[in-house]
C-alpha cells in the first residue's frame, strides 16, 4: 500500500523567498507536522500541500507534486492525478509507474524555480 504524505512549502512573509518544507504524515487517524506549530514564527508564510505521488526517482528520491524532472519538468495535479507534461500529452504517475528509471527530479517549484524557465 502507498504511503500517504504530504510537503508543505514555508515562505518569508515579508519577500515570499522559500524557507523549508515541513512534511506532515499520518499518525493516529489524523495528518500531524513533522514540527511543532506552536513555536513556528509569524514571520513565515505556510503554503498549499504538495502530495508525495508514491514512487521514487532512479536515484531513489521520494518524487513530490511539485518536485522537478531533469526531462519533462514539474509533476503537478491534473484531472485527479499527479503527472508529468510531456508536449500536449499529460502522463499520469500510474502510466509513469514503469518509468522510474527514467525519471531523474533534479530539484522543486520552490527552491529552483529558475528550472522552470528552461
Amino acid at each position: 500500500m502507498r504511503e500517504i504524505k504530504f510537503r508543505v512549502p514555508v515562505t518569508k512573509y515579508e519577500t515570499g523567498e522559500f524557507v523549508k518544507f515541513l512534511y506532515e504524515t499520518l499518525d493516529c487517524g489524523c495528518f500531524a507536522f513533522n514540527e511543532c506549530m506552536r513555536d513556528f514564527p509569524n514571520t513565515l508564510v505556510i503554503g498549499e500541500e504538495e502530495q508525495f505521488t508514491g514512487q521514487k526517482d532512479k536515484n531513489g528520491r521520494e518524487i513530490y507534486e511539485g518536485d522537478i524532472d531533469k526531462k519533462y519538468g514539474p509533476f503537478f495535479f491534473q484531472d485527479g492525478c499527479i503527472g508529468l507534461k510531456c508536449g500536449e500529452d499529460f502522463f499520469s504517475m500510474s502510466e509513469l509507474f514503469t518509468m522510474p528509471f527514467y525519471i531523474e527530479i533534479i530539484g522543486n517549484i520552490h527552491e529552483n524555480p529558475d528550472l522552470l524557465e528552461k
